[in-house]
């Protein structure tokens, strides 16, 4: 294992001295404390799982959980028929997005050209999160119980 250290001290530096500093400087410590453990756990378990049953067959039990979230995921887009949206939020900026099929593909573009541009309040949403909000969306158009995973 590689021996990691928490820099905390470099960290409240990048999250306190920039153009638009953060608000809770301990709030995010502490978030980012926790998403160390929640790593640190997840690597101790999938350590027992390969212990347990060996690496090969770990593997190939993940790669199944990902084909099979890939594949709930096609059948939803072949149900689905393209279309647009448009949303005025509270501010009066507008969000717009494009779905498009793709039926021989099995496959779905989310265009959101057309929404208004970036603002100067805390309303937007960076490349990162509008990704998470669209595979959170299909997601949920999923009605079998599958992880939220790379293949999904």
């Amino acid at each position: 294992f590689i021996s990691l250290r928490f820099r905390e001290k470099e960290i409240v530096q990048l999250l306190t001295e920039g153009k638009y500093p953060t608000r809770n400087v301990e709030m995010n410590l502490s978030d980012l404390r926790a998403q160390i453990a929640a790593n640190e756990q997840g690597i101790h378990e999938i350590h027992k799982m390969v212990r347990q049953f060996t690496l090969p067959v770990v593997e190939k039990y993940m790669q199944y959980v990902q084909e099979n979230a890939e594949e709930m995921v096609r059948k939803v887009i072949d149900a689905l028929e393209p279309g647009s949206f448009a949303y005025e939020m509270d501010d009066g900026c507008t969000v717009r997005v494009n779905v498009s099929i793709d039926k021989k593909e099995r496959s779905a573009i989310i265009d959101f050209t057309g929404t208004d541009p970036q603002q100067k309040n805390n309303f937007n949403a960076p490349t990162a999160i509008a990704r998470s909000a669209c595979l959170y969306v299909f997601r949920t158009l999923v009605d079998q119980a599958i992880p939220l995973n790379s293949g999904c």
